[in-house]
């Protein structure tokens, strides 16, 4: 056994690509900040229904530390959100790359006096617009902006890509030739041991188990007398981090392979993706797993309708098929991108049993990953076009009665653990509708608590109809209520100093805000948004006068409900 233990060790070695095929261009791009570079996230770490495609660079958990362009080029993009990136910039160079930066507090002054031109122009905040190619120059070294947490940020950092200028594809920053101290291993968590659609067995068992490893050098294992049990099809899964030097903040592996012996089922390393595939991070992890828990477990299976080019290999699928009667060594390995790697070893009994497998549960339609699929009732119609799904899925349906709050049915579509890649369209029946509320209907998808999430959509001829990205629970309702607005700290008292801010906090109860405008003495003025707070902002500029203003606030949600809030302020 140890004679194969190293044999498996020398071939496990010897076929491990550990770099890029593509050659980057290496020290072309300086660091964005002037302090070390530390991490909060790494390029490609699994989000919820993302892949991250740059890398979080901390800030010490402040604002506003200059923000340099990484190199010559030009301001190709500016593109601001109360939610999102926030304030983001980005930058075309002559090698054919493009630096983004994201979650800034400003902009340097040019480029802050250019986009609020913009912003007054088409009378909107949330702006992206692309400067005319050498509209906005910049060299290397200037300063672009300040750091900030804007947007859908978790605290203060700069979120820094670097993409692909024509194919606009991000590329994992550090293939540029960032320096960074890194000594330290990644760990990996545990292990787990999945059945694929109950053709495989576990100790006698088609339940998936988790598994609690021990660790000796970085090599990981488990502790157990014999070996485990296999039977039929199997697949793998482990939860893993990275740490780098002086960084208490875990972060993504780079690179992650499965082995049976000499054989490597599945590779994946984070190199580049496209956004249009960022999704199927879905298909990636165990998604029921996540819904339930919120653990990422990353599988070793590769969906059909998997479209991520991050795999360097996907034997049968990434599925194991143990159908003989001897013992097998499975292991993993994982890299971070510096070269450092911890192993897990697993000795397995795989076991050839004549057993019939268990039959599926019950389901009212099989949907194929690569057709269009169609469901229809007489109070549902579903359409799921080709590609929407990961794998062939046997789908399940049943109704509930509504309840006060809904105009149709209660629809349970399959369940809330089977990921969905692209929209759909959905259709539901609505009954006891008055005339007048017909604007006022929204798709909601029904949470396990009793909320509605608003999924929007239009009523006609009998039937809402949406587009939506997920399974559950949907019914019709209506949002009769206008959206609130609420002032904030010192406005109370309508007095307002030198460089005093006005600030609101705006909200709707169901279908959600569609837009708002701010007016001072009847001028349209540029309110801010943070989506994180709900928070709007204006900072007094010019178009307050000295003594007393107008104000109002026109809000208005998605089926058209409305408020103004008018008042009065002096200065």
């Amino acid at each position: 056994m140890n004679r194969f233990f190293l044999a498996c060790i020398f071939l496990l070695f010897n076929s491990l690509p550990i770099f890029s095929q593509v050659i980057y261009p290496d020290n072309y791009f300086r660091l964005p900040l002037d302090i070390p570079m530390t991490l909060s996230g790494s390029f490609g770490e699994l989000r919820a229904n993302h892949l991250h495609s740059g890398i979080d660079i901390r800030t010490n958990q402040q604002e506003g530390y200059p923000v340099y362009a990484v190199a010559d080029g030009f301001v190709s993009r500016i593109k601001v959100q109360g939610g999102g990136f926030g304030y983001a910039l980005y930058i075309d160079h002559p090698n054919g790359f493009t630096s983004v930066y994201g979650h800034l507090q400003h902009y340097n002054h040019k480029i802050d006096a250019w986009i609020k031109a913009k912003q007054y122009e088409l009378h909107e905040f949330e702006v992206d617009v692309f400067p005319k190619r050498g509209e906005i120059p910049v060299s290397k070294g200037d300063l672009i902006a300040v750091s900030g947490s804007s947007g859908l940020s978790g605290g203060p950092h700069l979120h820094y890509e670097i993409r692909n200028t024509q194919t606009e594809y991000p590329i994992n920053p550090l293939f540029f030739g960032y320096n960074m101290a890194d000594t330290i291993p990644p760990i990996i968590k545990n292990l787990r041991i999945m059945p694929v659609k109950d053709r495989g067995q576990i100790n006698g068992s088609s339940d998936a188990k988790d598994f609690t490893l021990k660790n000796k050098k970085n090599q990981y294992y488990l502790e157990m007398l014999s070996p485990l049990e296999v039977s039929g099809d199997i697949a793998f899964g482990i939860e893993t981090a990275d740490f780098h030097n002086g960084n208490e903040i875990s972060t993504g592996a780079y690179s992650i392979e499965f082995y049976l012996d000499s054989l490597r089922y599945t590779a994946m390393r984070f190199e580049t993706f496209s956004f249009l595939q960022s999704r199927a991070v879905n298909s990636i992890i165990d998604y029921a797993e996540f819904m339930k828990s919120n653990r990422k477990i990353i599988r070793s299976v590769v969906d059909p309708n998997n479209p991520l080019k991050i795999y360097d290999e996907a034997r049968n699928g990434g599925v194991f098929s143990f159908n003989d009667n001897n013992i097998h060594l499975f292991r993993c390995v994982v890299k971070d991108f510096h070269g450092h790697y911890s192993v897990l070893s697993v000795w397995l009994k795989s076991k050839k049993v004549p057993y019939v497998w268990a039959k599926a549960n019950e389901y009212e339609k099989i949907f194929y990953w690569n057709k269009i699929n169609y469901f229809d009732t007489k109070d549902l119609n579903m359409v799921i076009p080709k590609g929407a799904l990961y794998d062939t899925l046997l789908f399940k349906y049943s109704t509930e009665p509504g309840n006060d709050f809904l105009y149709s049915n209660i629809h349970c579509l399959h369940d809330i653990y089977t990921p969905v890649h692209e929209s759909y369209s959905l259709s539901i029946k609505t009954k006891n509708v008055n005339p007048a509320l017909q604007k006022k209907l929204v798709m909601v998808r029904l949470k396990e608590d009793g909320d509605f999430i608003s999924e929007g959509g239009r009523w006609a001829n009998g039937f809402m109809t949406a587009k939506v990205r997920s399974f559950g629970k949907f019914g019709v309702a209506a949002d009769t209520i206008p959206p609130v607005i609420k002032p904030l700290f010192g406005f109370k008292k309508r007095v307002l100093r030198e460089k005093g801010v006005l600030q609101f906090k705006i909200g709707d109860n169901l279908s959600g805000v569609k837009s708002y405008k701010g007016f001072i003495n009847s001028k349209w003025v540029l309110f801010s948004f943070d989506a994180k707070s709900s928070i709007i902002t204006y900072e007094i500029d010019g178009h307050v006068k000295a003594g007393l203003n107008s104000l109002i606030i026109e809000l208005e949600d998605q089926v058209g409900n409305k408020t103004d809030f008018k008042t009065t302020f002096t200065y």
